[in-house]
């Protein structure tokens, strides 16, 4: 079954179950609005929780919601096709410092998530200086081009998702002709 047919079928079960009067010609509209800004799983998912809580609502039972950082690191999972560790999730949330000790642990992965998440002023990496004040480390000659480049692919990956409130982080010196148009 394609993503398109599992999303249409998803979206016209929960308007049958739940009798929702959603004008798209039985979801089907629905499905490839979702399909084109990518979001097939999160509506599937969200569907599935609404018809839960709907269900929990009429058996009069307490469903509790994910926190705002729960959801947070949801989206984060999902724009870089990745599953945290519990310590990761706790670290990226600001819950605990702890970092998990080891060489390919995450660490890094979790670093990065955290500063591109965090709040504060632009960050720079157009400069040597900035890289190595805002890298994790320096384990070589060559970790600070490798960590900017990584840096800059969660980054992009997660500035995708719409509603994803990132730090400004500048990756590339802008082209002349983006600083002055001579026209």
């Amino acid at each position: 079954m394609s993503e398109y047919e599992r999303l249409t079928e998803a979206i016209s079960s929960i308007q049958n179950q739940y009798e929702i009067g959603i004008d798209y010609s039985d979801g089907k509209d629905m499905a490839a609005i979702c399909l084109i800004d990518g979001q097939a799983e999160t509506v599937i998912k969200a569907l599935s929780e609404f018809s839960e809580l709907s269900k929990a609502k009429s058996e009069g039972r307490l469903i509790i919601l994910p926190s705002k950082s729960e959801e947070i690191i949801r989206i984060v999972e999902l724009a870089l096709r990745i599953k945290l560790y519990d310590w990761q999730k706790a670290y990226i949330t600001g819950v605990s410092d702890y970092v998990m000790p080891g060489r390919v642990s995450g660490k890094t992965t979790a670093y990065m998530i955290r500063l591109c998440l965090s709040e504060g002023n632009t960050i720079d990496l157009t400069k040597r200086d900035e890289i190595r004040r805002y890298a994790d480390g320096c384990h070589g000659s060559h970790y600070l081009d490798w960590f900017r480049h990584e840096l800059q692919c969660v980054y992009m990956e997660l500035k995708k998702v719409s509603g994803l409130k990132l730090r400004t982080i500048i990756f590339n010196k802008p082209k002349a002709r983006d600083v002055y148009d001579r026209r």
